[in-house]
């Protein structure tokens, strides 16, 4: 069968070729698998002696306080805006001026470290109770005063001067009389019954210590603390004087409901007697 013949000799071939083919890759597998595998290289750590070691820390050290002085004196650590809060008769500059502030955009290091000489040189000034500086930001600073008000005009020794809420006098300047429109006080004996009435004026918004021309202590028998208030409006008010920051209050109300002038008396309740 010839046939049959030729389909044996070509099973016969391809068994040859493939089962060659076969132990050749066989043989190149098991030959891959005895090959060893290169072992790790240890990496050889570096050592450092004593003086590397320092001259590197020196050089970090150096690097730091040079990236520091430069902050320090670039304009990134310059106060660029100085605020002033809680003032009522100073202005701005007069506060620079008696805290000695020469320089608003001084550097801010510099800020910090002399606030305390800045607030010592302020309360030197009668007119400044308390002064405080705080930072808001980086670049922008708030000056916190609080006032000792002005409180009126008095004489002494012929001489005005300008009376503050806790007592003090201080000169006044030529045409501020004028300029602050600040009442006088006339009548005062004792210098405890002044003082008290300052106390009560300087508990007073600026506008109604304002809407006074002159104060004058008036004691009576049945009110030995009487004291008499000439108003700007033509008005008068009689009121006690540990009492004038309570009773006047309520006078700039009473005001719009009378259509003429009169007294105001608050010494005991509240009663308006027309001229």
């Amino acid at each position: 069968m010839p046939q049959l013949s030729k389909f044996a000799s070509i099973q016969k071939w391809m068994q040859q070729h493939l089962g060659r083919h076969l132990n050749s890759f066989q043989t190149l597998t098991s030959d891959a698998d005895e090959v060893d595998t290169p072992a790790p290289k240890h990496r050889r750590r570096i050592q450092l002696t004593n003086v590397e070691r320092n001259s590197v820390h020196m050089l970090v050290i150096f690097i730091l306080l040079s990236g520091i002085l430069a902050l320090l004196i670039s304009p990134l650590a310059t106060v660029k805006k100085m605020t002033v809060v809680g003032n009522r008769d100073l202005t701005k500059k007069d506060i620079l001026r008696a805290a000695n502030v020469k320089n608003e955009h001084m550097f801010a290091w510099q800020l910090f470290r002399e606030q305390q000489y800045f607030m010592q040189e302020a309360q030197k000034d009668p007119a400044i109770q308390s002064l405080r500086i705080k930072f808001l930001t980086p670049t922008i600073a708030q000056i916190k005063i609080e006032e000792n008000v002005k409180v009126g005009i008095t004489k002494q020794k012929q001489q005005e001067k300008y009376l503050l809420a806790d007592g003090q006098m201080m000169p006044v300047d030529e045409g501020a009389k004028t300029i602050r429109n600040l009442p006088t006080y006339n009548g005062f004996k004792h210098q405890a019954d002044l003082l008290l009435v300052a106390k009560q004026f300087g508990h007073l918004s600026q506008a109604l210590r304002s809407s006074v021309s002159e104060v004058i202590w008036s004691p009576v028998v049945e009110n030995n603390q009487r004291v008499i208030l000439i108003m700007n409006d033509g008005n008068k008010v009689l009121v006690n004087a540990n009492q004038i920051d309570k009773k006047l209050k309520y006078y700039p109300g009473m005001v719009v409901q009378t259509h003429q002038n009169g007294t105001f008396d608050f010494q005991v309740g509240s009663f308006f007697k027309p001229y």
